[in-house]
């Protein structure tokens, strides 16, 4: 029957049978322009507040060599030629990033915070967009709002360190999270197989930590998945033998697993492959006179210091999901001991990924989730990344946030309370002690946000040299590359180690020669080179022969001495 009311924009009126479609597709653009909206709103919000979390900690030489490399690409040197970097090139990830930021606000220790913020902003919305998997309407806004949750509010100090201010692998989550909600979303087919594998060529080239992460666990996923359709195929009894038709039917057991897993196979190739692609562009820039790179400080320890390790690893996990209770009292040992409901929900969604990672149903992203997190935990408890920052794990966070917000929500009610006809009171009851547990995680976040900015590290020291117009010098690490960059490059300290030797650890190898600059001065910081400045002096002079004029600066936290000759003609040799 004809709806006789009227007619579309087309002239075509509309039948009782389309109505209820039209209706449906526009509730459908309703909601989507409603998640959108959200998404924008909370972009906007979280990125102010972790720009303020980030500014609560100064930039430190670390940081401050980024921002270096990155102004000198910006500056041409796209390849980064003559730099020894560290065992991260950071080359397709955050250094590009912060020359198109540096474009725009110049060499600045802002660049770092900027960027740490967009990095963070961008992993926790990605991590909310994956969590909410094939989920719609309010069981998708519950899977987002449990792993926006989660990630919402890191822990000050150590936990903004690592997430919101450094230069470590948390930058990896972002390239990692875009392939994983590609093999989500997209239509499965071999150009996305490329697509996979070109991502995570480029994320590796930048971290190598990727194939740890990404390539391993996805290759390892897929062959799993091929090998028991194979075995399947093979024993006559599976879906597989059943589905396979005609010619097909006729083929070896592993030749139908293959067809019926083609995409698997796919994956497979493309994720292995991505390691060799990313190895062959790092052996191109080298051979282009690209950066120098050291190779990765890692090395597996016996099993006398794996108790130790694995104590450490537990503590950088508390480090990285807030509830870290070492050295804290008062509100933020609150905060902590709240954080403790976000790890458990982790915990418990890894524990149920793991569960149904043999299973036939296992879904492909929750293996590669799961696989990379027990990955990056063995390797970490198992080497000496365990004495080191707990940068080394960030990606777990994101990892497993995502995996709560999956797993748990499709979690039943155990038996003996849906018999009962409790299902809908624990529905309402996790409902609330959610919705109490995440305003305390914003309240954590709005907390920690609004403490005072911290000054850069050595103002006093940039301020001084600045107004004497001390140019070019030496000093040590700490303050060489962070002076250099709270000035904007009008001051310039190059770094040295053992005293004469050119630390080229995120330094520039021009930097060194006699004449690269007149570096006239050298910087020494007491608490870390000196217990007296009588001591401190004395060390110096000893290594540049007598000043001609010394300076104690900042209340005697920082020694100056100025000569009348070229300190670089005193550099033998180099760390490399």
């Amino acid at each position: 029957m004809r709806n006789i009311q009227g007619a579309v924009a087309g002239g075509e009126p509309v039948t009782d049978r389309e109505r209820p479609a039209g209706v449906a597709a526009s509730a459908r653009r309703r909601e989507r322009l409603a998640w959108i909206a959200g998404f924008a709103v909370a972009a906007v919000a979280l990125y102010v507040a972790y720009l303020r979390l980030s500014r609560t900690l100064p930039v430190n030489s670390d940081g401050a060599n980024i921002d270096l490399m990155a102004w000198d690409m910006l500056h041409g040197n796209v390849s980064l030629r003559g730099w020894y970097a560290f065992d991260v090139s950071y080359l397709t990830t955050e250094i590009p990033q912060y020359a198109l930021l540096e474009a725009a606000f110049g060499l600045t220790p802002a660049v770092t915070h900027i960027a740490a913020a967009m990095t963070y902003t961008l992993s926790v919305l990605l991590a909310m967009t994956l969590a909410t998997g094939k989920a719609a309407g309010r069981a998708a806004l519950a899977r987002a709002l449990i792993a926006g949750g989660i990630m919402l509010a890191p822990q000050y100090s150590r936990g903004v360190f690592v997430l919101v201010l450094s230069v470590g692998h948390i930058g990896a989550s972002v390239p990692l999270l875009v392939v994983l909600l590609v093999l989500d979303r997209a239509r499965p087919g071999w150009r996305t197989a490329v697509i996979v594998g070109l991502l995570l060529a480029w994320a590796t080239v930048g971290d190598p930590l990727t194939y740890v992460l990404g390539s391993v666990p996805l290759a390892v996923a897929c062959g799993y998945r091929l090998a028991r359709g194979a075995v399947a195929a093979r024993s006559g009894s599976g879906a597989a033998r059943r589905a396979a038709a005609g010619a097909a039917a006729r083929r070896s057991g592993v030749a139908a697993a293959l067809r019926v897993r083609r995409y698997e196979a796919q994956l497979a190739v493309a994720a292995l492959a991505s390691i060799g692609v990313a190895e062959a562009g790092l052996w191109a820039v080298r051979a282009l006179g690209g950066l120098h790179l050291y190779p990765v400080q890692f090395r597996f320890t016996g099993v006398q210091d794996l108790g130790t390790h694995l104590s450490l690893t537990w503590q950088a996990v508390l480090v990285l999901f807030g509830a870290g209770v070492r050295g804290q009292h008062g509100l933020w040992l609150a905060a902590a001991a709240l954080h403790v409901a976000g790890l458990a929900l982790a915990a418990v969604a890894v524990a149920g990924a793991l569960w149904r990672w043999f299973r036939p149903a296992a879904d492909l992203v929750e293996q590669v989730l799961a696989g990379g997190i027990v990955a990056n935990l063995v390797l970490f408890a198992t080497s000496d990344m365990a004495t080191m920052n707990p940068h080394e794990l960030a990606v777990v966070l994101p990892f497993g946030a995502v995996l709560a917000g999956r797993v748990v929500t499709r979690m039943r009610t155990p038996g003996w309370l849906a018999r009962r006809g409790l299902t809908g009171a624990v529905r309402r009851t996790s409902g609330i002690l959610g919705a109490a547990v995440l305003s305390g995680y914003l309240a954590c976040l709005i907390g920690t946000a609004t403490l005072p900015s911290a000054a850069p590290e050595d103002a006093p020291l940039a301020a001084f040299l600045e107004a004497h117009h001390l140019t070019d010098g030496v000093a040590d690490y700490w303050q060489a590359s962070s002076v250099t960059v709270d000035t904007g490059g009008r001051v310039r300290l190059r770094a040295l180690a053992d005293g004469d030797k050119a630390f080229l650890w995120g330094a520039k190898g021009n930097w060194y020669p006699p004449g690269a600059s007149d570096a006239n001065f050298v910087v020494a910081q007491r608490v870390l080179d000196y217990a007296t400045v009588a001591q401190g002096e004395a060390r110096l002079r000893g290594q540049f022969g007598a000043p001609a004029r010394v300076y104690v600066v900042g209340g005697g936290d920082y020694l100056v001495l100025v000569y009348d000759k070229n300190l670089l003609t005193a550099v033998d040799g180099s760390t490399y």
